[in-house]
């Protein structure tokens, strides 16, 4: 019997080839399920690295708005209200910074007495459909005044 099949095989691949074609291989057709299968996965990957980068920048700009509103509330003077100045140029840093990588952002002013500062709030924009990053960044320092040598208190509040 294998004498047989030993025989026909040649005399088939000859007439195969005769006809035009090559024999096919039982792989044939392999590398394309293979692409349908993984093109979704290395663009997944390709969206995954672009948002990681997104909330990474939304994040920084998030801090420096924090830090310049804080520092705009730590220089306001004893007494005056610190508040709206410091959220003014937190959110127009925001602006500047972030252009539209940031929705929904809010500046809170925190703090009162000696420690002043800022609490910096938005969604990050998304990529991946269904992923939604929070950011909240918070910056707070002293505030600066003159302190008397006698009473050690602010000078002006």
């Amino acid at each position: 019997m294998f004498t047989e099949v030993r025989r026909t095989l040649p005399r088939l691949r000859a007439a195969t080839c005769r006809a035009g074609r090559e024999p096919r291989s039982p792989d044939d057709g392999a590398s394309t399920i293979q692409l349908v299968m993984l093109a979704p996965l290395v663009i997944l990957c390709i969206l995954l690295i672009g948002q990681f980068a997104m909330v990474y920048d939304a994040r920084h700009a998030a801090v420096a708005a924090a830090q310049a509103g804080a520092r705009a509330g730590e220089e306001a003077g004893q007494g005056q209200y610190w508040q709206s100045e410091a959220t003014t140029t937190a959110m127009s840093m925001m602006h500047q910074l972030a252009g539209s990588l940031l929705s929904n952002e809010e500046a809170t002013p925190v703090g009162g007495g000696s420690q002043r500062g800022v609490e910096v709030t938005g969604t990050a924009l998304s990529l991946v459909p269904g992923l939604t990053f929070h950011v909240q960044e918070t910056s707070v320092g002293p505030t600066e005044c003159f302190r008397t040598a006698g009473t050690g208190q602010c000078a002006g509040g």
